[in-house]
């Protein structure tokens, strides 16, 4: 699993962060630096996988944004759970 997490880390880094690091979450202080670095991506995608925590909080402004980034997040999402 943490190497799965790993891999979508990665990616969420390089594709994600840039939009993510855009907009002005309301509300979260967190949000803004969700997929900042690899560890801060790992920790999020384990925040809303394996907790089931806020996963429409930082990803649904991000999809809204750019909606070609669901590809990223619900794929790495699925993948990451099973």
């Amino acid at each position: 699993m943490f190497g799965m997490l790993l891999i979508w880390a990665i990616c969420m880094v390089e594709f994600v962060h840039p939009i993510n690091s855009l907009i002005i979450f309301e509300g979260c202080e967190r949000c803004s630096r969700g997929y900042r670095s690899v560890m801060s991506t790992v920790l999020t995608l384990y925040q809303n996988v394996v907790i089931g925590d806020g996963w429409g909080q930082i990803n649904v402004p991000v999809i809204e944004e750019e909606p070609w980034t669901a590809l990223f997040l619900v794929t790495g999402t699925v993948t990451v759970s099973l």
